[in-house]
């Protein structure tokens, strides 16, 4: 606990509580906050008295410059980054997109980052259904003829050079079978 620090030899009043405390002291040894001003042994000032606080506070201000009204969107390599690795890499753009976007402040940049972390999710489920799509398309052309060859139904004849014949016939529950058949077998295909 802090030594009551006598009135003569204060060098300040803490902000928070205004209890006393003595030159080259951090913090209020009542209630820990950190002092204004000063210097402790890292630099920052403390110790001078709380009434100067305020022209402390109004000069910073003026030596501060402002902060420019920076909207500016993100460049054209920027852009054409966030293509390629939504292109190539969807997962890794969504979250570079996400994490980006909650550091953000600027308007602009975040509702680009918005719309990159919304692109990025859109082309990683497509991915998927292009996939699922292209998965099912090889998986029925395999499968060619359904439900057995239709008896009802002719076959059709065809012929490149007419030595070589391939019948073509219709399934019952859709597709068709082709097979070769002999030039004597062909109605009419002369043989």
């Amino acid at each position: 606990m802090a030594q009551p620090v006598g009135i003569s030899e204060a060098a300040g009043y803490c902000t928070a509580c205004g209890s006393a405390y003595s030159s080259g002291q951090a913090y209020c040894g009542r209630c820990g906050q950190r002092l204004a001003a000063g210097h402790d042994p890292l630099g920052d000032q403390v110790g001078v008295p709380a009434g100067t606080l305020a022209d402390q506070s109004q000069s910073a201000q003026q030596q501060v410059p402002a902060a420019p009204d920076d909207d500016a969107p993100y460049g054209a390599g920027a852009t054409l980054g966030a293509v390629l690795v939504t292109v190539f890499m969807p997962v890794i753009g969504l979250i570079a997109a996400v994490v980006l976007r909650s550091q953000e402040r600027r308007p602009r940049r975040r509702q680009f980052l918005k719309n990159w972390a919304i692109g990025s999710a859109v082309w990683l489920c497509t991915g998927w259904l292009i996939g699922i799509i292209a998965f099912s398309a090889v998986g029925s052309g395999s499968a060619g003829c359904q439900g057995g060859i239709d008896q009802l139904v002719p076959p059709s004849y065809q012929s490149s050079d007419g030595v070589h014949w391939q019948a073509t016939y219709m399934c019952m529950n859709g597709g068709s079978e082709t097979k070769s058949v002999p030039r004597n077998q062909v109605p009419g295909g002369g043989g």
